[in-house]
């Protein structure tokens, strides 16, 4: 009885292996991209590492890096999510976050939802607010430049290369 125990508990482990190794040379073998792990660039043309200069009406220039690194696309929607941080020399207002952008898919424009982050705000008690960030921007090729607002306080501009 033990040797027939044996055997069923080693058949499906090796029937379960099998069908991980099926789904997952399934999976490889969709991608569009040589490397599957890598992001699929026809999914996508935002996904990947953007940096540049975002600068605020009160603040200054500031270092700003974003990289989406997951998303989808459909024949009238394109959704992206990722991470963001901003530099600033008054650190108050240097922050990271997670981002997401949608489009629709025959549109220039981009359009850009931070999360919450301190931020220069001349209303608030002590001049600084915690508010998320949106912004507009146009893409083209691989330059995002466009304006954001911090939900009530005054935004600025960003201007992003992807690297």
């Amino acid at each position: 009885m033990r040797l027939i125990a044996e055997r069923q508990a080693t058949e499906t482990s090796a029937g379960l292996a099998m069908l991980l190794v099926t789904l997952i040379s399934a999976g490889a073998a969709c991608s569009k991209t040589p490397n599957p792990s890598a992001p699929d660039p026809s999914r996508s043309p935002y996904i990947g590492k953007w940096t540049g200069v975002v600068t605020s009406e009160l603040i200054g220039h500031g270092d700003a890096t974003i990289v989406f690194d997951a998303g989808f696309k459909t024949p009238a929607v394109i959704q992206v999510t990722g991470h963001w941080n901003f530099e600033f020399a008054d650190q108050r207002f240097s922050a990271t976050g997670t981002v997401s952008g949608s489009s629709l898919t025959n549109a220039d424009l981009f359009v850009l939802a931070f999360s919450s982050a301190t931020v220069p705000c001349p209303g608030a008690n002590d001049g600084t607010d915690v508010k998320g960030r949106s912004a507009t921007v146009t893409v083209m090729g691989n330059r995002m430049q466009g304006t954001y607002i911090a939900n009530g306080c005054p935004g600025g501009t960003i201007d992003l290369t992807r690297d």
